[in-house]
């Protein structure tokens, strides 16, 4: 086989993008899968072998990304979830918005009849500005757990790096409208007071049983929003972040008795009973989705692990095997939850991707050791039940009319890429897939699309090497995929990664709604 090099801006050979050509078999000739097989044998990316050692090396430091880079993924992600929707999920969507919109704009017109007549004095002021801040506070609190309640229909419209980024704006304004409300509160009474206001003020707060649930549900949102701000959750063990942040549904329910007891618009009639059936309708979701259906169809499907397979320093593969799984409605690309019911894991459910969709009574995920959790997974024995909740993610083959598709994986990254590859080649759609990884050993799942590239089912791409040596920018993207203007292109690995990578594109005239990523970071 005879390999030859592109070359690099300076003029020497470029290792990193060796090209290989040879014969190689796979589908029928004529078949469009023969057509990209022909392109794959000409101009196909060698492949050498992974190099698998039997001990675990020691991982690269990554760098962290800045708070800017960071913010600007919760914009894209959250411009993506407004207005790069498909299909169905656009009428999703519109209809999901349309009816929080709805329900909105009835409790705000309930609140602000309650409103009349507003009394022009401090107190009164005070006091609106009270009842309006903790009204629209609240929604958005509800709007949260909502967001956070997994329930399909919103997953499937906005993705959840869209559910992700709306939860980042509505978060931090919620808490801050419901601390106005506070303040406007006990300001108002204490402004009414005619001899000791801070009397007056602290006799308001303790003197009703439920103003004072009230106040320790709101010292548990504090608690939440200081946690989940990232500078601090950094810091924290994700156990304990987790719990921190489950405590919220007790702050809810703790704030909840005063709002339709204490005093405001909700305390008769048709608004006390609107805003009770909008507590009752969220609980019944959350608890429908979260609770309910993951213990249903883990009982149903009896999901149990088969085995863990060492991949390459690191990355280990978990095999479960179940019952019906086919019916859990697995879609290439997507992911889910997954609760081991084994010593230090049962109290976690982590989100990982399906690196193997089912087959017979099998599916598999790769998981790469990144805290104590994953760490611990790898010792996990055969028999061992797992909870599982989902699926869950649009990074899913679309119905199109593009020439190809383009995967670029990054790690472990690459686990969602393999089901989409071997699915989009099936359906004899030309395949090329772009592997990166910063150490030559680590590359799971390398084997796998070895043997599609050899077959001439994809056009693989396997490029070792840390990112920061051999970006993957314009010039370089280019040399290797040509034009990708009429493409679909999937990604998954380091944020810092699929930010270059996307950048790249975008200056090669890929648009955003050809561009398909989906990160899970809260």
């Amino acid at each position: 086989m005879g390999i030859w090099s592109p070359i690099t801006r300076d003029g020497r050979p470029d290792p990193h993008l060796a090209l290989a050509e040879g014969s190689c078999t796979g589908p029928a000739q004529g078949s469009s899968d023969s057509r990209h097989r022909n392109r794959a044998c000409t101009t196909a990316m060698s492949v050498q072998e992974p190099i698998i050692s039997s001990q675990d090396e020691p991982i690269r430091n990554v760098p962290v990304t800045s708070v800017a880079g960071q913010q600007a993924r919760d914009a894209a992600a959250f411009r993506r979830s407004m207005f790069a929707l498909r299909g169905h999920r656009q009428s999703v969507a519109t209809l999901a918005l349309a009816l929080m919109a709805l329900i909105g704009g009835t409790v705000m017109a309930l609140t602000v009849e309650s409103l009349f007549p507003i009394m022009l004095t401090l107190s009164g002021i005070l006091d609106t500005v009270s009842i309006v801040t903790a009204a629209v506070g609240t929604l958005g609190i509800l709007c949260l757990v909502l967001l956070a309640a997994q329930i399909p229909a919103l997953d499937r419209a906005f993705g959840r790096d869209g559910l992700i980024a709306w939860h980042k704006v509505l978060g931090p304004w919620s808490l801050v409208l419901i601390a106005v409300h506070i303040a406007a509160s006990v300001l108002s009474v204490a402004a009414a007071a005619t001899d000791n206001r801070l009397r007056a003020a602290i006799s308001f707060v303790v003197s009703d049983g439920d103003l004072v649930l009230a106040l320790l549900g709101s010292l548990i949102f504090l608690v939440g929003g200081v946690t989940s701000w990232s500078k601090v959750r950094g810091l924290l063990p994700r156990g304990l972040w987790w719990t921190v942040h489950l405590t919220l549904y007790l702050g809810i329910l703790l704030a909840f008795f005063h709002q339709v007891t204490a005093g405001g618009p909700f305390m008769i009639g048709v608004a006390k009973a609107l805003w009770i059936g909008v507590y009752v309708v969220v609980g019944v979701l959350v608890l429908t989705y979260r609770v309910a259906l993951p213990l249903i169809r883990s009982a149903e499907h009896g999901l149990r692990v088969e085995a863990v397979v060492y991949e390459s320093p690191g990355v280990y593969s978990v095999w479960m095997r179940g019952r019906g799984l086919d019916a859990l409605g697995m879609e290439p690309g997507q992911f889910m939850s997954f609760r081991f019911l084994s010593p230090g894991l049962v109290w976690q459910a982590h989100p990982y991707s399906l690196s193997a969709l089912p087959g017979g009574d099998l599916i598999r995920i790769t998981v790469a050791e990144v805290g104590t959790g994953t760490a611990r997974l790898r010792h996990v024995r055969p028999g061992t039940r797992v909870l599982v909740e989902g699926p869950h993610g649009v990074l899913t083959p679309v119905q199109f009319g593009s020439e190809r598709v383009v995967l670029f994986g990054g790690g472990v990254g690459i686990a969602p890429l393999v089901p989409l590859a071997r699915t989009f080649a099936g359906r004899g759609v030309p395949v090329d897939v772009v592997y990166r990884t910063s150490v030559h050993d680590r590359a799971p799942l390398l084997h796998e699309l070895t043997d599609l590239h050899d077959a001439g089912w994809i056009r693989l791409m396997f490029l070792p090497g840390h990112r920061h040596e051999q970006p993957l920018d314009s010039w370089r993207l280019h040399t290797l995929l040509g034009d990708v203007r009429n493409a679909e292109i999937y990604m998954c690995g380091p944020v810092g990664l699929t930010d270059e990578i996307q950048a790249g594109l975008r200056a090669l005239g890929a648009t955003p709604d050809r561009i398909h990523t989906e990160l899970f970071e809260m």
